[in-house]
């Protein structure tokens, strides 16, 4: 699966889009118009929620999820994921009522379906077992990332332990170098390598 961060400058004033992951899985028609993000914004109360979308050329489905809410679909993925080999065969996460969710369904050994539903629009994709965990890792260290920076905002905490700064970088260096693995961008791959061993010494 080939994953890409992506900000928007902040000279666009009027944007309250902050940065964001592109998911492209390795079984998609059309690496161009076939893809899941993963946002983080802010709405007019300058309040840091997530979209969750799915895009592809035959539909689109976008979602909203504050910062609980978030969490609670990154721990509903986490749980499927553990279960997906113990006889789990599918799963929903309901986000608003029965019309909005997200329903997980394992196909075979290797291979699960991801799919959102918004009334009668349906936009899935086939993830194999390293991809979805990829996903789930992803999601996770934007959300642990956010959570560790609006922390250190408040007045009642005054640091961050050293070894979780160092644990959650090393989560995003090695997500990062799944990815050049999978684009085989020896380049990239060599550099994340690198800091990786520095990082762990």
């Amino acid at each position: 699966m080939e994953i890409n961060n992506f900000i928007v400058s902040k000279k666009n004033l009027n944007s309250k889009f902050k940065y964001g992951l592109k998911f492209i899985p390795e079984r998609v028609l059309n690496k161009y118009s076939d893809y899941m993000l993963v946002i983080l914004r802010k709405n007019f109360k300058n309040k840091e929620f997530y979209n969750i979308c799915f895009k592809k050329s035959t539909g689109f489905n976008n979602f909203t999820f504050h910062e609980e809410k978030f969490k609670g679909f990154i721990d509903f993925l986490n749980n499927f994921y553990k279960s997906l080999w113990k006889g789990k065969r599918e799963d929903e996460f309901t986000i608003d009522d029965e019309n909005k969710k997200i329903v997980l369904t394992l196909l075979d050994e290797k291979h699960m379906k991801i799919s959102s539903v918004k009334g009668e629009n349906r936009v899935f994709f086939l993830l194999n077992k390293e991809e979805f965990k990829e996903y789930i890792l992803s999601l996770d260290a934007i959300y642990r990332e956010r959570k560790i920076l609006n922390s250190l905002k408040s007045t009642d905490i005054d640091f961050i332990k050293k070894e979780e700064k160092k644990e959650l970088y090393l989560e995003t260096l090695y997500i990062l170098l799944n990815s050049s693995i999978d684009n085989r961008d020896e380049d990239r791959f060599n550099t994340i390598s690198k800091e990786i061993n520095r990082i762990k010494k």
